[in-house]
């Protein structure tokens, strides 16, 4: 085997687990896209671990579980199986195999965050102006992962999506729900990476079954201009889902989503919303989240290590 100081003085990308040349750090142009590690131009076979054709290259493994701590591992996968949009399940569980995937990030902190409800779960609620002591259910894409009300939950976000005339093979699955019960709903979409989902004014048309008649919206017109559809369909299911009980609407994700042009962009969205009646649209950089869900004492060690190798800062 090649030393890593070898191969990285030589231009090569080593693979993260035994420390193998898997080849060049820029591939030619006339690399194939990649779709999952088997179409990898550089993987390491023995390991599983691959790394994507393009400019950028993204760690990629076979098996998907692999990209996350060997702490929280256990029923990733089947919540994955289970996930509300039924069309895009294989390439979900594939692309939980990424190293740039917001769905790992959300899998391994909320089921972490479902061990520690009274506390964590807590903090954040009051954050956002709901106060309870009630255990949450907790659902990632749609599929409960802690509390006792969690498959209730579950047909209750099925209902208000088909309400909403939504295929049943092809729903909308909110990045993470926290029902308190009577005493409010939160809905988090989480961002790393990628930013805030904006449709061009080609697909305006996408918006109606969300936005036409309904009360949660001050400016439905201006709510389909803003463009911003994934945040306006969260926005849409999470207020019926609370119906006259508190409900909060958080965008997490780095600092970059707030400020300059995605940030004012941003705020003319929020201003279509209506906010009255306990509706409440929060954003939350990494940073401030972090602290809200650990207020008394730090993370975890290994789950600290593991976002800074994302990029998220404690």
């Amino acid at each position: 085997m090649r030393t890593r100081e070898a191969a990285a003085g030589s231009g090569q990308l080593l693979c993260p687990s035994c420390g193998e040349s898997l080849g060049p750090t820029v591939l030619p142009s006339h690399s194939g896209r990649t779709t999952g590690f088997d179409t990898c131009d550089r993987r390491c076979e023995p390991c599983g671990v691959g790394f994507s054709n393009g400019r950028t290259p993204t760690v990629i493994y076979r098996n998907p579980l692999h990209n996350l701590p060997v702490e929280v591992r256990a029923g990733a996968a089947e919540a994955v199986k289970r996930s509300l949009n039924e069309r895009n399940r294989s390439n979900k569980l594939t692309k939980l195999g990424y190293s740039t995937s917001e769905d790992a990030i959300t899998w391994t902190l909320v089921s972490w965050l479902a061990e520690h409800p009274l506390r964590s779960l807590a903090s954040l609620a009051k954050a956002v102006g709901i106060r309870s002591d009630v255990t949450p259910a907790v659902l990632l894409w749609g599929v409960p992962i802690a509390g006792s009300r969690g498959a209730e939950v579950r047909q209750a976000v099925i209902g208000v999506l088909d309400k909403l005339g939504e295929r049943p093979n092809g729903r909308t699955e909110p990045d993470v729900v926290l029902d308190f019960g009577s005493d409010g709903i939160i809905v988090i979409e989480v961002k790393h990476l990628s930013p805030n989902d904006v449709q061009p004014a080609r697909h305006a048309g996408k918006f109606a079954k969300y936005v036409e008649g309904n009360p949660a919206f001050a400016d439905p017109d201006a709510t389909t201009r803003s463009g911003f559809y994934e945040l306006a369909r969260n926005w849409a299911v999470g207020s019926a889902l609370a119906s006259d009980h508190p409900f909060a609407l958080i965008n997490l994700g780095p600092d970059r989503l707030f400020r300059g042009r995605a940030g004012q962009d941003l705020a003319a969205f929020e201003r279509t919303l209506d906010q009255e009646r306990h509706r409440t649209f929060r954003r939350l950089t990494w940073p401030d989240f972090l602290r809200i869900i650990a207020p008394d004492e730090p993370l975890p060690l290994w789950l600290n290590a593991w976002l800074a190798t994302r990029g998220i800062p404690a």
